[in-house]
């Protein structure tokens, strides 16, 4: 099926959809029946468990958002100055749980924030209504989600699992491509890096999705698909450890053992992980053995061994969840531990910033009610300004540039005041039932309908719809309102301006700078000995690479330094982890140890401070100085398993054979 077709049929879908919430409305006389159609579009998704998944987060955050609004008014309505207070708060806290979630559950957040004020700021007028307006809001969500469900599962469902197995075969694509790179010394280029985190950012939100879908063992799918994301992300790691130990130990040293098990499994993972190989490789990886040697070649064989075998239990896991996944009565499997979403803006990786946007979006907010209390204006006006205002801030602070993304939507504003001030003019004076309603109005349901996929476009069915306020008496608006409500929405975004350049300016350098510096503090407070838990370390570094990644864009030889040096750090951290642990076990190394980690910091003091700021050599002799120690000392192959792992991470252009 062609693009445009599909395209065709999912607006058809969504038109029809549509006009039965908004005929059901008018005929059962809601007071709100825009909502109903609105419902529709806002919950337009490619496939259907992506729809009813933020469907579900639709009523928890409306339920929620109606119940703060009406506890608001009944408490606080009779001092509106702390009403307005108690809504800001209610507000901040909202702003800062949206933007840290990572999950498609973000939309509770911001519509528990949406709902609670257009619940509660048209009660400082009609504090009365308030409890019946947060009832009706739910009944028009309900009406206008049952209706779409209806209508997408009778006229051309989408197949979550068919989008699901395309994204996890190109996501395995992918991974195997980096593998088997790595198995044969050859070099993988940042393009295929950037391939493989794309698909694993895609396949993210669809193993949630698929939960919410009628398919058999849907729970068990979801569980599957998020293994073989998070399995697939951590073996990158492992592959980047095997390159370096690689560019370290020169071939001709690898015994011949050794080079033939890799080359087994470079043929292993080309038949998908099947075959005799598999038993056999296991047995192999489990009693090979190493020529005996005490220098720091010798740790270099363990470590590739190692990673070896880390490679290989990692297929093995993919393997099985992906037959699994496929499988028509799957097996259930376990996430495992710490296994996160995957995350896409600065929020979820950087607290601070969560904490000062969610303030920000405070400030901007209490601005607007004094400007709104200074003017007088009508309460209806001033909520629609400070409801789509805050929608409009939760947006553009996750963005990268918050200020881009504003300015692109005082443009969507301005057209959506330019359409409804045309069908106020044009097309609502003649429609006096609702067939020529729908004839008026369906021109429009198809181009939105065929848009609404988009990136923003939702706001170009939100907008109109708010502001053309459509009910059995027509448009509950005219020019005068509506230049009103387009003051309104006006000021909001000059106040969300105002306190975007003058607190949420763009971090110095970008937000690629602002991520690889908090990389490298991160990794200071590792080599402090604050940060205990190198796993824990490891899966915020991971986190960071992933936006690293997608940001670095496709510069050749700059983007892959950028990504080699972070996945770098993130092992660093692993192996001073570990250092730390043996130091307090061993009295007599913890001087020496010491020592080391303090210069160690300085350097990533200057790190930070300059990106490409130049290495200490004695930071590298004293690293050789302790290598020659613990690989001279029995009993001390951990230890010395995490010098040489350092000493090829931190230094990898410095041959370890020849420094030794």
């Amino acid at each position: 099926m062609s693009s445009s077709l599909r395209s065709l049929l999912y607006s058809t879908k969504l038109s029809i959809a549509a006009f039965l919430a908004l005929y059901i409305a008018f005929a059962w006389d809601f007071d709100y029946p825009y909502w109903t159609m609105m419902t529709v579009y806002i919950l337009a998704l490619p496939t259907s468990g992506a729809m009813h998944q933020k469907g579900a987060f639709m009523i928890v955050g409306t339920v929620t958002g109606g119940t703060l609004g009406v506890l608001s008014a009944a408490f606080f309505g009779s001092e509106q100055p702390v009403m307005l207070a108690s809504l800001l708060l209610i507000l901040v806290i909202a702003t800062y749980f949206a933007l840290r979630d990572r999950l498609p559950s973000f939309y509770m957040f911001m519509l528990t924030a949406i709902t609670c004020l257009l619940v509660a700021l048209p009660g400082l007028d009609t504090p009365d209504q308030v409890f019946l307006r947060a009832v009706h809001r739910t009944q028009d969500q309900l009406v206008g989600m049952t209706c779409l469900f209806a209508v997408d599962m009778l006229l051309f469902p989408a197949d979550i699992m068919k989008a699901l197995r395309d994204m996890v075969d190109g996501w395995m694509a992918a991974l195997k491509t980096i593998s088997l790179a790595a198995l044969r010394y050859e070099v993988v280029g940042a393009d295929e890096h950037g391939r493989a985190v794309d698909k694993a950012a895609q396949l993210d939100p669809l193993s949630r999705q698929i939960r919410y879908d009628s398919l058999d063992y849907s729970a068990r799918r979801s569980r599957l698909s998020a293994v073989l994301h998070t399995q697939g992300l951590r073996l990158l790691p492992v592959l980047s450890a095997l390159a370096d130990v690689d560019r370290a130990l020169t071939r001709d040293r690898v015994p011949p053992a050794l080079a033939e098990v890799r080359s087994d499994m470079a043929q292993w993972l080309e038949a998908d992980c099947a075959g005799p190989l598999t038993e056999d490789l296991a047995r192999r990886l489990r009693h090979l053995v190493l020529p005996v040697g005490t220098d720091a070649a010798g740790v270099l064989l363990r470590l590739q061994r190692r990673y070896l075998r880390g490679i290989y239990a990692g297929w093995c896991r993919l393997a099985y969840c992906h037959r699994q996944l496929l499988a028509e009565h799957p097996r259930d499997v376990r996430l495992p531990r710490g296994a996160r979403p995957t995350p896409t803006n600065l929020a979820h990786v950087d607290r601070g910033y969560a904490i000062k946007s969610a303030l920000v979006q405070g400030g901007q907010q209490l601005s607007f009610c004094l400007l709104w209390s200074y003017a007088n204006w009508d309460s209806p006006f001033a909520a629609l300004g400070m409801v789509l205002g805050t929608v409009f801030f939760i947006v553009s602070a996750m963005a990268d540039d918050p200020l881009v993304v504003l300015r692109a939507l005082v443009f969507k504003l301005v057209l959506a005041l330019v359409v409804v001030g045309f069908y106020i003019s044009c097309v609502m004076p003649y429609t006096t039932h609702f067939e020529t309603l729908i004839m008026g109005l369906l021109p429009a349901m198809y181009v939105l309908g065929s848009q609404i996929l988009k990136p923003g476009a939702i706001l170009y069915a939100v907008l109109p719809f708010a502001m053309l306020r459509l009910g059995n008496d027509g448009p509950g608006i005219g020019f005068s309102t509506l230049i009103n409500s387009g003051a309104g929405l006006g000021v909001s975004m000059a106040c969300s301006l105002f306190w975007m350049v003058l607190v949420m300016r763009k971090p110095p350098g970008g937000v690629l700078r602002r991520l690889r510096k908090d990389n490298v503090h991160d990794l200071e407070r590792v080599v402090q000995g604050r940060e205990s838990h190198g796993q824990r370390y490891a899966w915020r570094a991971l986190d960071r690479f992933i936006m690293i990644h997608s940001r670095v864009g496709p510069e050749g030889g700059r983007a892959t330094g950028i990504m080699a040096r972070t996945l770098r750090e993130m092992r660093a951290g692993i192996e001073v982890s570990v250092l730390r642990q043996q130091q307090a076990r061993r009295e007599e190394w913890r001087q020496p140890l010491d020592q080391w980690l303090q210069r160690l910091d300085e350097q990533l003091a200057r790190r930070r401070q300059d990106d490409e700021a130049r290495v200490d050599p004695a930071l590298c002799q004293g690293l050789d100085q302790l290598i020659a120690r613990a690989t001279a000392e029995a009993g001390l192959r951990r230890l010395s398993d995490a010098l040489v792992a350092l000493r090829v991470l931190l230094f990898p252009t410095a041959g370890l054979s020849e420094a030794m």
